[in-house]
């Protein structure tokens, strides 16, 4: 082997590997960047992200728009979305504007009445309080603000007790 290609084969190995990685689902460059530095040097894997990110596979912008879709499709809610975001080491901003844009275009209090209308038989028998207080929990956990939370717990319990919230 040349001396040159020797010099070559840990930015082969660790592009192969972020290749292999890419393959199977998108990721951020923090998660990349956390996953190649387990096994290769930091000047090798930043210049493989650099790569990476000139040929376009890797992209925050466009990994934040498709997390945050996907969680809307999971009928999550905005705070969860950005949470999760978050996790996978978006930027604040980049996740923002990726959660802002996803989520204008979706009835936000029609997922979480969807949602709400799904577990409400299995709260039927309960004392009406906690019934209101087990749907609200649920739907703060999935991420919506008590701004759609109400009107959806009124909508599907009928309005009970709203100091059960």
């Amino acid at each position: 082997m040349p001396p040159a290609d020797r010099q070559q084969e840990p930015y082969r190995s660790c592009l192969a590997e972020a290749l292999r990685y890419l393959a199977r689902r998108m990721h951020s460059r923090a998660e990349m960047q956390a996953r190649l530095a387990r096994r290769h040097a930091p000047s090798v894997v930043e210049a493989t992200l650099a790569h990476l990110e000139r040929r376009g596979y890797l992209d925050d912008a466009r990994f934040a728009l498709a997390r945050a879709q996907a969680a809307l499709e999971r009928h999550h809610g905005r705070r969860r979305a950005m949470a999760d975001l978050l996790r996978c080491g978006v930027s604040r901003d980049v996740a923002e504007r990726a959660v802002g844009e996803v989520y204008a275009q979706a009835d936000t209090p029609s997922v979480a009445r969807q949602l709400a209308l799904k577990h409400a038989p299995r709260l039927r028998k309960l004392d009406p309080q906690v019934a209101r207080r087990r749907l609200a929990g649920m739907l703060q956990r999935r991420g919506f603000d008590y701004d759609a939370i109400k009107p959806v717990i009124d909508e599907v319990l009928g309005h009970g007790n709203e100091d059960a919230l």
